[in-house]
C-alpha cells in the first residue's frame, strides 16, 4: 500500500523554513557586518583621540645620536640595545627610531617618553661608549608637500624577513646612496614605533607553532619581540613629484625580502590622518618584530659600512678629572668659574683655582677657537666676585665688550684708557718722578726702545746716549714731563 509524502502544503513549508533560515542568515550577517564596521569606526576614532592626544602632551624627548665614523659597532650593537631595553622597559611604553635626510645628510633619532630618558641613553652608551646623545626639539618640518606610506609585512608577521645575519648588502648603504641624489629642499623622514610585547607572548598566542622541527616563525617567535609600525615621509616641491620618490625610497625595503615574507607598501587606508599619527609617533595596528629584524633597518654607521653624509661625532670626550674644582664643592671665592662639562649631557659647571692663575696662566689656540672668550669669562668672574682685574687689549673690541659685564656697584672702581680716544684722551705722565735708582734705570731703557723706533732711519749711539741722560735727568726733577725732552 503507497505511503502519502504530503502534499502542496508539505513542499511549501520546506520552502518557507529555508526561506526564513536565509532571511535570519542575512540578518545575523548585516548584523556582523555592521557591528565590525562599528566597531572599527569606534576604534578609528579612538586613535584619532590617541594621536590628538599625544601631539597635545610635551611628554616625549628627541634624541639626535651621534657616532663616529671609526666606530666599530655594527648590527649585533644595536640588536643588543633592543634587547636590553626590551628587558627594562614596561610593556606597552612606545617609543620611536627615526632617520632624517636633510640637505643630503642622515640624522639619527631615537624618540621616548621623558620618563625613560636616562634609561635609554644608559643603554646607548653601554653599546656605543664614544657616542653623543643630545635632546633636540621636534625636527620634523611642516608637511604639506609631503608624500607619506607605511609599510607592512606582505604576509602574516609571524614569517620573519631576511636579517643581517644572511643580508650582502647594508640597508643603510643603499638609503645613503639614494639620498646622496635628492635636490636640495627635498627631504626623506623614516620611522619604526615600537612597543615591546611581553616575554610570554609567544607562549599565550601561538602554541600552535611550538612544533619539535625550528621553521622561521618558531625562531622568531622566540626572540624578543616589539609590536611596531615603519613609515617613511618624502617632502618634495609638490606633493606628485614626492610620490614619485617615495615609491623608489620603498622599494630598498625590498633588500629585506625572505623565502618567508618580504616588506610591502600598506595600501588601504580608513581615515587620513597618516602624517599626524607619524608626528604623534603612535599606532592603531602594527606587526611582530623581533630585534634583529629592527637592527636590520634601523642602526648606526659603522667602520666600512660606506655612509657617506652622516651627522656623526668628530671627537672623542672624556669624562672630567675627579680634582676638577666643580661648583658647589668648592669655596667660590678660591675659584674662577668659566666652564661646564659635557660628557654625556653631565652639566657641571667648573674653574680654575685663582692660586693657579697667579702661577701662570698661558693660553693659546688658532683663530675662532676661543682665546678671547676664555679671557672674557675669567674676568667676568674677578668682576663679579669682587675681585681686581686688569685687561691690556691691542684691538678694543675685548675691552669694550667687557665694559657690559660692569654692575652698577663697581662702575668707579673702573678706570677705561683709550690712547686712540682724541675727544677724551687721558693725560699721563711716564716722567713723573721715580725715586728707586733701578726703576729710572729701566724707565730710561723703555724711553730709548721707543724713540729708537721713532726714529730708526738716523738712530746712532750719540743719540741713545743723550736720551738716557735726559730721561734719568727728567726722573729726578720734579713736576717733570715729555715736554722737557727737546727743551734741554
Amino acid at each position: 500500500m503507497p505511503v502519502s509524502g504530503g502534499g502542496p502544503g508539505f513542499i511549501a513549508g520546506i520552502f518557507g523554513f529555508f526561506g526564513s533560515l536565509i532571511n535570519f542568515l542575512f540578518t545575523l550577517a548585516f548584523f556582523i557586518a555592521a557591528g565590525f564596521l562599528l566597531n572599527l569606526i569606534i576604534s578609528k576614532l579612538f586613535f584619532r583621540k590617541l594621536i590628538s592626544d599625544h601631539l597635545n602632551k610635551d611628554n616625549k624627548v628627541f634624541l639626535l645620536v651621534k657616532v663616529a665614523r671609526s666606530s666599530e659597532q655594527k648590527e649585533p650593537a644595536f640588536d643588543e640595545f633592543l634587547r636590553a631595553v626590551h628587558r627594562i622597559l614596561p610593556s606597552g611604553t612606545v617609543f620611536s627610531l627615526e632617520l632624517a635626510s636633510t640637505n643630503q645628510f642622515l640624522s639619527f633619532y631615537i624618540v621616548v617618553p621623558s620618563a625613560y630618558k636616562n634609561v635609554i641613553e644608559s643603554q646607548l652608551y653601554a653599546q656605543y661608549p664614544n657616542a653623543e646623545v643630545e635632546a633636540v626639539k621636534d625636527y620634523l618640518p611642516p608637511l604639506e608637500t609631503a608624500a607619506f606610506a607605511e609599510i607592512d609585512f606582505k604576509h602574516f608577521s609571524i614569517n620573519p624577513i631576511i636579517t643581517y645575519h644572511s643580508l650582502k648588502e647594508d640597508i643603510l648603504k643603499s638609503f645613503s646612496s639614494l639620498l646622496s641624489k635628492t635636490q636640495p629642499g627635498e627631504q626623506v623622514f623614516f620611522q619604526i614605533v615600537l612597543k615591546r610585547v611581553g616575554s610570554h607572548f609567544w607562549q599565550r598566542g601561538f602554541q600552535a607553532l611550538l612544533v619539535k622541527h625550528e621553521t622561521p616563525a618558531t625562531i622568531k617567535m622566540s626572540q624578543d619581540l616589539y609590536m611596531g609600525k615603519a613609515r617613511v615621509i618624502f617632502v618634495a616641491k609638490d606633493k606628485s613629484l614626492a610620490q614619485i620618490n617615495l615609491n623608489t625610497v620603498i622599494n630598498i625595503f625590498k633588500i629585506a625580502k625572505s623565502p618567508n615574507n618580504e616588506l610591502k607598501r600598506k595600501r588601504f587606508k580608513i581615515f587620513p590622518a597618516p602624517i599626524l599619527s607619524f608626528k604623534a609617533r603612535v599606532f592603531d595596528s602594527g606587526d611582530l618584530w623581533s630585534s634583529s629584524e629592527i637592527a636590520t633597518l634601523f642602526h648606526f654607521p659603522y667602520q666600512g659600512s660606506i655612509v657617506s653624509n652622516v651627522v656623526e661625532s668628530t671627537t672623542k670626550r672624556a669624562p672630567a678629572p675627579d680634582i676638577l674644582p666643580f661648583q658647589g664643592l668648592v669655596n667660590p671665592k678660591d675659584v674662577s668659574f668659566f666652564g661646564e662639562t659635557n660628557y654625556r649631557n653631565e652639566k657641571r659647571i667648573f674653574g680654575i683655582k685663582r692660586i693657579d692663575r697667579r702661577r701662570h696662566l698661558y693660553v693659546v689656540g688658532k683663530t675662532g677657537s676661543g682665546k678671547s672668550k676664555l679671557l672674557e669669562l675669567l674676568l667676568i668672574s674677578d668682576i663679579l666676585s669682587g675681585a681686581g682685574c686688569g685687561l691690556l687689549d691691542p684691538h678694543g673690541d675685548l675691552a669694550e665688550e667687557m665694559l657690559k659685564f660692569v654692575p652698577k656697584e663697581r662702575i668707579k672702581d673702573v678706570v677705561y684708557i683709550n690712547p686712540s680716544d682724541k675727544d677724551y684722551p687721558i693725560g699721563f705722565n711716564p716722567l713723573e718722578p721715580v725715586t728707586d735708582y733701578e726703576s729710572r734705570q729701566h724707565l730710561s731703557t723703555f724711553f730709548i726702545a721707543i724713540f729708537k723706533k721713532l726714529f730708526a732711519a738716523s738712530w746712532n749711539q750719540r743719540m741713545e746716549h743723550l736720551i738716557r741722560y735726559i730721561t734719568l735727568a727728567l726722573l729726578e726733577t720734579p713736576d717733570s714731563n715729555v715736554m722737557g725732552i727737546p727743551r734741554i
